[in-house]
């Protein structure tokens, strides 16, 4: 039966908490470089095919260097029997060194070379041995952990930005870029820029309005709403509205206005004719230039008579005094010729 995997057996530590493994099936090992490690009990194979298979998985055999690690995996993965592990003698160089090339510090030992072409493997109990490399055993596999989907960088300490897309905000464990794109208002590979250049919306692809105030015209970068309220003719959040109201303020006349002051200006016309042609004007009119030219005609009339008395007394001679008080004018006339 496989044997439940004890937490208390692993080292945990806050700086590598958000590590996680790369495939499903692993278990990570927080405290052995951030490690995660999978055995396949099922399986047996020779040490280069068993090898193989961890290549492919994208790791090695696992190495192991010290007594915790040795007892996490013991007690934690394997189930029975004898696993391959990632060390194999070097007959250059006459020692055991682990698949990176570093030489063992577990002082194996081959005696008299009683094993021929030995490779190492690691037993259930959690005891070390030598086996020849062409034997067919279980083995462990060891990968690297990776960073989670919100965090990124070296030992996983920088965080994804907070405005990168989709519902878990993730983004890549090496350079931290959003992998599926950004928020509403924001745009850069990390999704840490605010959109620019009067631009808002999804990846900054919509333009401000034209019509917002201020001298750049600027906008929310979220939502397009203008920051500096509108120019003088607009309204809305956006700016993109004709506010009646500002352009009668401004002298800016609707349709409306015009056409009343028009046909204010027309029916005044007409009343004024109206009463120009009618009988009632004309007569008053008639009326007006007939009493005006009789009493010129007799002004005219009394001058001229005044006139003429004065002249004929003058020149006969006669003396007749005349005082300017004619009452009978019928009666001069008489006298006169």
């Amino acid at each position: 039966m496989k044997k439940t995997l004890k937490i208390e057996d692993v080292y945990q530590s806050s700086t590598v908490s958000d590590f996680t493994c790369p495939l499903d099936g692993w278990i990570l090992m927080r405290t052995f470089s951030k490690t995660c490690v999978r055995a396949y009990n099922s399986r047996s194979l020779q040490w280069r095919e068993a090898r193989n298979v961890c290549l492919a998985d994208g790791g090695d055999l696992v190495k192991i260097l010290d007594s915790t690690k040795r007892k996490f995996i013991t007690d934690a993965i394997l189930l029975s029997g004898a696993y391959w592990i990632g060390l194999k003698f070097n007959y250059k160089e006459k020692v055991f060194k682990w698949n990176d090339n570093v030489e063992d510090d577990l002082r194996f030992r081959n005696p008299n070379d009683s094993i021929k072409n030995p490779c190492g493997y690691i037993h259930h109990g959690g005891m070390y041995g030598l086996s020849t490399c062409d034997a067919l055993l279980h083995f462990v596999c060891e990968i690297s952990g990776v960073c989670d989907k919100h965090t990124y960088g070296e030992n996983c300490l920088k965080r994804c930005s907070p405005h990168c897309g989709g519902p878990k905000k993730a983004c890549d464990n090496v350079n931290g870029s959003c992998l599926l794109g950004c928020h509403i208002g924001y745009q850069g590979e990390m999704c840490d820029k605010v959109c620019g250049d009067n631009t808002y919306g999804a990846n900054c692809s919509k333009r401000c309005s034209p019509n917002c105030g201020g001298a750049n015209n600027s906008c929310d970068s979220i939502s397009g709403s203008c920051i500096n309220g509108c120019i003088d003719g607009y309204d809305g959040e956006l700016c993109d509205k004709a506010d009646v109201s500002k352009k009668v303020k401004f002298g800016m006349p609707d349709l409306r206005t015009i056409a009343a002051i028009c046909a204010l200006v027309i029916i005044t016309g007409l009343v004024i004719i109206s009463l120009a042609l009618s009988p009632r004007g004309f007569l008053e009119a008639q009326e007006f230039n007939v009493g005006t030219g009789l009493e010129l005609a007799q002004e005219d009339t009394h001058s001229f008579n005044n006139t003429h008395l004065g002249m004929e007394a003058v020149s006969t001679g006669q003396g007749t005094e005349y005082d300017g008080d004619i009452s009978n004018d019928e009666e001069m006339r008489s006298q006169l010729f």
